[in-house]
């Protein structure tokens, strides 16, 4: 079982090289948008420093 795991992740790591050479296409490409913090923040009125801990309850 070990054996057929390390077969599997050599073949998968030498395909990423392969599309990464440019010599094969990916299968698929997943994009994601990067959320514009500036204006999630500023209507909140909550500072940079206040917005990782803005979820949790103040004591």
């Amino acid at each position: 079982m070990a054996n057929k795991f390390f077969d599997e992740l050599k073949a998968s790591l030498q395909e990423a090289v392969e599309i990464q050479q440019g010599k094969k296409a990916p299968s698929r490409v997943t994009r994601y948008e990067v959320a514009d913090v500036k204006a999630i923040r500023e209507p909140l009125d909550v500072s940079r420093a206040r917005l990782p801990n803005s979820h949790k309850p103040e004591n």
